[in-house]
Formats: C-alpha cells, sequence, structure tokens
C-alpha cells in the first residue's frame, strides 16, 4: 500500500511508467497539513480523508506532524 501511495505521489501509474486515468491526484503538503485538525478529529468527509490519510502514510515530512498531533491530544486527554 505505501509503495501505491508512493506511486500516486509522484504521478505514475500501476506499471510505474506514466500516469493513469484512474488514479486520484495526491493531495499537496500544505492541504495535507492545513486539514490536520480535522483528519485527526474524523470530521473531513469520505474521500477527503482517504486523500490525507493517504499523503500521511507516504510524506515523510508530513507525517511527523501527524504523529505530534496524535501524541498531544494523548497526553492532554488523559
Amino acid at each position: 500500500m505505501i509503495f501505491d501511495g508512493l506511486k500516486r505521489l509522484l504521478g505514475l501509474g500501476r506499471s510505474g511508467d506514466k500516469p493513469t486515468a484512474d488514479s486520484r491526484e495526491m493531495i499537496s503538503c500544505k492541504e495535507a497539513i492545513t486539514r490536520l485538525q480535522e483528519f485527526v478529529d474524523g470530521e473531513l468527509p469520505g474521500m477527503t480523508h482517504e486523500q490525507v490519510e493517504e499523503h500521511f502514510e507516504v510524506c515523510t515530512r508530513c507525517y511527523p506532524h501527524l504523529k505530534m498531533e496524535q501524541s498531544f491530544r494523548q497526553r492532554v486527554n488523559a
């Protein structure tokens, strides 16, 4: 799954050589971070939630932001 997400992030199709019509475009880092609070709260609509989740699964720059927010919320709620 991570490999497929990485290919989508790079705009590659299943064959790995060119984009396909059925592949969704990955959202940008800016958009993922902007939607982080809503994502963690579970307040995003289905398709958007999936797109943000997919981005965090493959983006090494954004994933730490997600983990930090989740850790922060766990400590606040403890």
